[in-house]
Parts: structure tokens; sequence; C-alpha cells
């Protein structure tokens, strides 16, 4: 329970008298404190009558237009409050309470009850992160003359916000054959599309491609026959994507457009999120809609991770090598030998507690056939944490691909940094996109029609 502003005069007054009563002894300045504290009393007690009886009393229903939607989009949230109290004097101040990151209009409105009202609250929400936010609960205010009891009351509801991923496949579409339906459940690795190795041959069925029939063949059986071919395919994509707080957000809006191109060309897609000394997320690769699902939801609800310790320093495999060459030395092995197990020993540690090196690792074990890995990174990891890794994908024949990112706004020694990552990658022949180039008005990520254009 609290005090209202109306309440100081009123006990600044009630001891005022009874400091009066005590000094003179009169019997009016008694009357008159006790008639004060009476009123003071009964407040209260009505006070704490209604909140109590708020759980019988108060009725309140909260509903979302759309529970599930897309970053920027809107949806409706309706709060309906109904109190059927019968003590008067009292007045309840109805609240919603949301998520900071969620912009409202009107914002943060408030219904105000008296016994036997009914008022309705409707605000429009426009998310514009992906994540879980907690919608539905009310701030309660319950109000007196004097005093005012605050609670949170309702029921939460969920509202998901999530990257868009997959459209393509997960919009249905009408007109589509059972026999099209089958095909795409069980992962048929014959495309719809026309590839370029001849499959096979089949009877035409509603809906085939005009260009397919084999007319040499018809004429011969009688029926129309269509000729099938296996669609193309590329190697499946693993995305590597780096945690650290240094380009958190460019590295999701990055690798989320990415993998809808992937998708919408029908490869198999795998992800792992690793920071600077651990796996956060691993999805091994797949394709069809539950896994897109999968992967939507991870994305959207990642958060940056700065967890520096428990891994090494960021050792090269060339200073691992120099630090071998001084042991072959016959001369200053003593003056080097605190040098050389401290090289070694930072090494190891990189390489058994780094998050990227543990990705890397992951992506060998569950594929026996080589695969592109895309690493989306803001250099957590460093440089020559970044080359041995890639070094490692090399080992076990994966191609590996680089997109540095960057944090937003003008950062000379950051955009420096990068610059000088690039060039050196570049150096050792990687495939490497710098943040830079994806800022460029040519370069940016397209989602109109489920494929990205660069």
């Amino acid at each position: 329970m609290e005090l209202k502003d109306s309440a100081l005069p009123m006990l600044a007054s009630a001891l005022a008298l009874l400091l009066l009563a005590l000094v003179t002894g009169s019997l009016l300045f008694y009357t008159v404190f006790t008639i004060i504290l009476v009123f003071i009393a009964s407040d209260a007690l009505s006070l704490l009558l209604a909140a109590s009886s708020l759980e019988r009393d108060l009725s309140l229903s909260s509903s979302l237009s759309r529970p599930v939607l897309s970053p920027g989009m809107r949806t409706i949230h309706m709060v309906t409050a109904s109190y059927s109290g019968k003590l008067s004097g009292i007045l309840l101040s109805v609240t919603p309470v949301l998520d900071d990151s969620l912009e409202a209009t009107p914002p943060g409105e408030t219904i105000k009850l008296r016994k036997g009202e009914e008022r309705t609250l409707s605000m429009d929400l426009f998310p514009l992160k992906p994540g879980d936010y907690t919608v539905g609960t009310v701030e309660v205010r319950v109000s007196s003359l004097l005093f005012a009891i605050t609670a949170v009351a309702g029921e939460a509801k969920v509202l998901r916000v999530r990257l868009s991923l997959g459209e393509h496949m997960l919009r249905p579409k009408p007109g589509l054959h059972d026999y099209q339906k089958n095909a795409a459940a069980g992962g048929s690795n014959v495309d719809k599309q026309r590839g370029s190795d001849f499959y096979g041959v089949r009877l035409y069925m509603p809906g085939d491609a005009i260009k397919n029939i084999d007319w040499a063949l018809s004429s011969r059986a009688g029926k129309l026959v269509v000729r099938e071919f296996e669609a193309d395919r590329t190697l499946p994509a693993y995305f590597l994507v780096d945690l650290s707080p240094r380009a958190f957000e460019s590295s999701i809006a990055i690798v989320s457009g990415l993998i809808d191109r992937e998708l919408y060309k029908g490869e198999k897609v795998g992800l792992i999120c690793f920071s600077r000394s651990e796996i956060v997320q691993h999805v091994r690769p797949g394709m069809g809609r539950e896994h897109i699902r999968r992967l939507s939801d991870v994305l959207s609800k990642l958060h940056a991770v700065d967890d520096r310790a428990g891994a090494g320093p960021c050792i090269s495999i060339s200073e691992v090598y120099d630090a071998g060459h001084a042991i072959q030395s016959e001369s200053g092995i003593d003056v080097l030998k605190p040098v050389i197990e401290e090289t070694f020993k930072g090494y190891l540690t990189n390489v058994r507690e780094d998050g990227f090196i543990k990705a890397i690792l992951s992506v060998a074990g569950d594929l026996k056939n080589p695969c592109d890995i895309r690493v989306v990174t803001g250099l957590s990891m460093g440089l020559p944490g970044l080359m041995n890794g890639l070094r490692l994908a090399r080992y076990h024949g994966h191609s590996a691909r680089v997109i540095l990112c960057g944090p937003p706004g003008p950062d000379h020694e950051r955009i420096m940094e990068l610059a000088y990552a690039e060039k050196k990658l570049r150096s050792y022949s990687i495939d490497v996109t710098s943040a830079h180039e994806w800022e460029k008005p040519e370069g940016r990520i397209r989602r109109g029609r489920g494929h990205i254009r660069r």
C-alpha cells in the first residue's frame, strides 16, 4: 500500500492536532484528531477490501489479432476489463504492460473503471526486432482518497516475432497435385524445374510442362510420356554465425538473407551459432517446412553473447611453427623456453576452447561429404583464430567463405581492422566479403520474391 499525494496534508494535520492535544490537553484537539484518524482507517480498510475482492470482481481478457508475425508488421492488442465490485469510492486504473522494445500506438493508455463499468483498450503494436515478447498482462492500480495499491494481473500471451525464411515453401500453393506433394514430402531428387541430367520417363500428368513431353516415345506408346531431369545440385550450405556483440545485428540480418536464398534454391541448410568459447545453437542440415520453422525460431531468439572467459589467446599456426623452429635451434633454448611453452600452451587452449574451432569440428562430424561453409563473423576469434578454423575446414575437404561484419556507424579503427583482415584473407585465396560491400545499394538483400540479388 502506498500513500497518495492527497494523503500528506491530512496526515500532517492529524500529527499537528495530536501534538497540540498533548501540549494543551484540550479535549477538542483529541476529538478532531480521533475523527481524522477514523476517516483514514476507514479509507484504508475500504481499499483493502476492494483489493482483496479484485480476483472475484475484476474480469480481464486480452487478445492479439496476429500472435505470429515478421519484424515491422502490425498486430492489434485488445484488453477488455470489467469491474463488478460493490464498494463505492474506489477507482481502478488498468494499464497494459509492454516490453520496452515494442512500439505501441497509442502508447501506454490507461483504462479507468468504477463499479459496474466495462471498458476496452485497443492499440497497435509494431515489433521491430525478432524474438518472443510477453503481452496481455496489465498493471492494476486500486486507489481510494488517500491510498493506492498496485498489482500485475491478466493472462500473459506470447507474441512471436519471427524472421521470414522460405516463404515460397511455407505459403500454400493452390493447384498443386497429389503427385507433386508426395514428391516434395519424400524429398525426391527430381526437381520440379528442369535440370541438366536426364533422370527417366513417366506418363504425363496434369500440370506437367509441355516442353518435357517426349513426342517420339509418346507416339510409339500411344500415351503422352514426359521426360524427367535431375536438378542441378550444389554443395549443401552450412552457416557459422558469430554471436559477439561487435556485429550481432548485421550478422543476423546477413545470414537470414543468405539462408533464405539457399532455401529458395532448394538446398539443404545447416546452422551453427557460436560465441567466443562455446556453440550456442546447432541445427543440422536439412530441408522442408519443419526445418525452415526451426531455423526461423533459432535465428529469431538469438542474442549477443560476450564470453571471452575460457577461450585462449589467438595464436596462429605460423607462430607455433616459429616456436618449433626455435626449439630445433641449438642456441638460445634456455632463453626462449618460457616463450615457446607459452606459445604452445596458448595455441592448444585456443584450439580446444575456441567456439569457432568447435563449430568447424561439429561440421566435420555432421557431414561425411564436403559442404560449403559460410562464416559470418565480426572477428571475435581474431584473425589468427579465423585462419586456424579455415585451415581445419579445408583439411576436412570443405570449402569456406567469409563474410566480415562490423557494427553500425562510422568506426575508423574497426573499418581498418576489417580492411586488413579482408586483404589478408584474399592473399590466402579465401573468398571473403566485407561489411561495407553489403551496405552498397547494389549489394543489399532483397526479399521481394524469396531471393537475394547482389
